[in-house]
């Protein structure tokens, strides 16, 4: 939603746009910097694969988002993010039964 109100705004080359491009493209860093204090703060960082999906998935389906690449690429990011949580999630159901 949010990238469909930014986007009218930023199309032209006048400052406010590149000024609004840029704001946004930081409070996006800014949220990423906050979820992995949140992420390191819980447990530390002894498995980073949550850490890593849930950055992947906060990141890559923006920058598609912003840049007008191929929707597919936002969709494999999300398939991926499914595929390793099954894998993990089996992988712990087979430790306990073990």
């Amino acid at each position: 939603w949010l990238f469909d109100r930014i986007r009218p705004a930023i199309e032209g080359n006048r400052t406010p746009a590149r000024v609004l491009e840029v704001a946004a493209f930081v409070a996006a860093l800014a949220v990423i910097a906050l979820s992995v204090l949140f992420f390191t703060s819980i447990g530390g960082l002894g498995d980073p694969a949550p850490l890593l999906l849930f950055a992947g998935v906060a990141i890559v389906p923006a920058v598609v988002r912003w840049r007008g690449l191929r929707p597919v690429i936002a969709y494999a990011m999300f398939a991926f993010a499914i595929l390793l949580g099954a894998w993990r999630t089996l992988s712990g159901v087979i430790e306990m039964l073990a």
